[in-house]
């Protein structure tokens, strides 16, 4: 029994219709993959049981956002939340894209974890980092971060240079990124800051 050509009209506008709703979807979700950020970092700081709960975003027009949650003690509940925002100069986005895209970045690995977690009363932090460069993304965690120069040897060169550079983007956006004192047992103190002026720039200025 062949179809009356009102049903066919019917079928064929229903499956013109079936295709347009997955065509749509489609674009959507290409839209939305291309929206991921350039790079997104979290962090968490507990100091004393007080957390800081960082998160970075740069995005791939080179607007960076930051946003600092401040959680009480025992109670965890969030007392302060500061937020800002600025755009990167044309510039630096390149810059940006070109360290993350390079192999010294692309090839580290999915997670660095120092021998024996340092896990003490008054201090704690970790990070996770994600990029995505030409849809193309990864990931890396640091679930005990650890960024005093007496560190460095736990991480990879390319790896501290990109901390250093998240460093300085935040600074930018008000984390103030200051010096790092080691005490030893005897008493003694010792310059221990992993980042100098330099590292922390995106562009580093030519030295005089």
């Amino acid at each position: 029994m062949r179809a009356s050509p009102m049903r066919r009209a019917i079928y064929i506008a229903e499956c013109t219709a079936a295709t347009s709703i997955l065509l749509a979807a489609f674009v959507q979700l290409q839209a939305k993959e291309k929206e991921k950020p350039l790079l997104k970092v979290r962090q968490s700081i507990v100091s004393f049981g007080w957390t800081q709960n960082r998160t970075l975003e740069v995005k791939q027009n080179g607007r960076i956002s930051l946003e600092v949650q401040h959680s009480a003690p025992l109670s965890g509940r969030i007392i302060k939340v500061q937020k800002s925002d600025e755009m990167l100069n044309t510039a630096e986005v390149p810059a940006l894209r070109d360290l993350l895209a390079g192999p010294a970045i692309q090839d580290l690995r999915d997670s660095y974890s120092p021998p024996g977690l340092a896990i003490t009363s008054d201090y704690y932090a970790s990070m996770e980092i994600e990029m995505t460069i030409f849809e193309k993304s990864k990931r890396i965690v640091l679930p005990d971060l650890r960024e005093g120069a007496h560190d460095s040897k736990i991480y990879p060169a390319p790896l501290l240079d990109l901390i250093c550079k998240i460093n300085g983007l935040e600074q930018r956006l008000g984390v103030h990124y200051g010096r790092s004192v080691l005490v030893d047992k005897d008493g003694r103190e010792s310059d221990d800051t992993l980042c100098d002026s330099g590292s922390l720039e995106l562009i580093p200025k030519p030295a005089h």
